[in-house]
């Protein structure tokens, strides 16, 4: 880091206070804040400000976005790290809105060195250096879990490689959550291959870095399900987030 920047950082001005009716309406359009209370709920809008301080959002095409599209997608990226804390976000600096799915190409080599060639339509990613790239279309929906899942990404990108393990706190053990993801990520990909349907969506059965982002989803989105699911990827990611989610929502 340069010392410009360093300096620059050091400086910031305090991040700007959220409106607190913009804030109001924001938390109670989204079932993803419902279960939180008073205390969280404040603290979710304090971490919001400052990643809105610190991170661009910007728009590749159409329309910059409003306020009330800013905090939206503050307050969703804010809740992984809501007891782990901002500077779990260190090293990346802007989310690019895309107007709908866009279309993304790749090459990949096999165990034989074979290499094939893919298109899919991508509703969310992070980019190799850091930022995410997001669906405007897709975070128009209440219910969209999508930043929760390039948020999972992007925890699990600090250690250097997207690979499903995230810096697990020093209480936590990194074979067992290699065990266990690689398990039921084995179980999965069964029930897949059979046709049958699993705990979570087939996408999951890609990687286990797909997988613990799409359970990462269900963590914040649907924790009483994955917690009777799955409840060993459960209490690695509650032991991770630092959140129980399912008490949470058992609790309202």
């Amino acid at each position: 880091m340069g010392i410009l920047t360093w300096l620059g950082r050091r400086f910031r001005r305090p991040p700007d206070p959220i409106d607190p009716h913009l804030w109001h309406e924001t938390t109670g359009a989204s079932a993803l804040f419902a279960d939180l209370n008073a205390d969280e709920l404040a603290r979710l809008k304090t971490l919001a400000e400052e990643l809105l301080a610190e991170k661009e959002i910007v728009a590749s095409d159409g329309p910059d976005p409003d306020g009330a599209e800013r905090v939206n997608l503050a307050a969703t990226c804010a809740l992984p790290v809501l007891e782990l804390g901002a500077r779990w976000y260190r090293g990346w600096w802007t989310i690019v809105l895309f107007p709908d799915v866009y279309r993304r190409s790749w090459t990949e080599e096999d165990e034989f060195g074979i290499v094939s060639e893919y298109e899919d339509d991508v509703e969310g990613e992070v980019l190799q250096y850091g930022s995410v790239i997001l669906s405007r279309r897709n975070l128009a929906g209440s219910n969209s879990t999508v930043v929760i899942h390039e948020m999972a990404h992007q925890l699990d990108r600090i250690t250097g490689e997207i690979d499903g393990v995230p810096p697990l706190h020093p209480e936590m053990n990194a074979g067992e959550w290699v065990d266990v993801f690689d398990r039921r990520l084995e179980e999965l990909r069964r029930l897949v291959d059979r046709g049958r349907r699993g705990p979570l969506e087939e996408y999951a059965a890609e990687s286990r870095e797909e997988f613990f982002a799409v359970a990462s989803e269900r963590f914040f989105a649907a924790p009483v399900i994955l917690e009777r699911s799955l409840p060993d990827i459960y209490a690695l990611l509650r032991a991770f987030y630092r959140q129980d989610t399912a008490a949470r929502r058992r609790r309202t």
